[in-house]
């Protein structure tokens, strides 16, 4: 288990536990005159806090006890950070919460469980690589599928390079109830490049923005296959995303 910011890791001592509820919002509000309630909350994941208990229990004297919690302490007091519980995947760290102490009968200030609650705005953990599918396209309409090898719906960014000109294009996922990504530009052709950030919520076309030529919805890969209908001009589609679990 590991803290990563750039170039600057610190990896937890041996003996360190990880702990962590997952909630979705799910408020309601009563029912008037009725039984039972209504779901007022979205469903989605919320922010989560999570522990990582650390027994620091290897050292003889307090000096060294001092500076190992100093160093533990320093690592953790960083924002926007990466915590690796497997080596191939990571939690975004927005900032810590709360330090504790608890000593051992007989070996104050030598030997103790130290708590550290962080708090990730991001509640998902993250592959440790992108994942990249290139689609030639050959025909128009023309279907294919993209795995999405997470267990929770991630955004792609999708990068259009037509080798013709046409001036409108779509992207369909059937997997997602059809949910429909449109995009209108009478010049858009042939080495061009559209930009579709579906974490940011925007579109480029050449660097330039061009969100007011979107119609429907930026698209969403569910975990597992999904079904994608493009029409529009031949050329190349690139997906690329980060796989993410709970």
């Amino acid at each position: 288990m590991k803290l990563v910011k750039g170039t600057a890791t610190y990896t937890f001592p041996t003996y360190t536990s990880f702990e962590s509820d997952t909630e979705a919002r799910c408020d309601d509000s009563e029912k008037a005159f009725s039984h039972g309630a209504v779901m007022t909350g979205d469903g989605k994941i919320d922010a989560r806090d999570v522990t990582i208990e650390v027994e620091l229990i290897d050292y003889e004297t307090a000096s060294a006890y001092r500076t190992a919690l100093d160093a533990l302490k320093q690592a953790a007091y960083k924002q926007d950070q990466k915590l690796y519980i497997d080596d191939d995947r990571y939690i975004n760290i927005k900032n810590l919460k709360k330090i504790s102490e608890e000593f051992y009968d007989g070996f104050y200030r030598v030997r103790a469980a130290v708590k550290l609650t962080f708090y990730c705005s991001d509640p998902f953990f993250y592959a440790d690589t992108a994942t990249t599918q290139e689609v030639t396209i050959t025909e128009s309409p023309q279907t294919f599928t993209v795995n999405n090898g997470g267990n929770m719906d991630t955004p792609p960014v999708i990068t259009i390079e037509p080798t013709e000109t046409n001036s409108v294009l779509s992207l369909v996922n059937t997997t997602d109830n059809s949910r429909t990504f449109s995009y209108s530009d009478a010049s858009f052709g042939d080495g061009d490049s559209l930009v579709i950030d579906s974490t940011d919520g925007t579109v480029e076309r050449d660097g330039t923005n061009v969100l007011n030529n979107v119609g429907g919805t930026f698209l969403q890969l569910l975990a597992g296959s999904n079904s994608i209908t493009y029409t529009g001009p031949l050329g190349k589609i690139t997906f690329d995303y980060i796989q993410r679990w709970l």
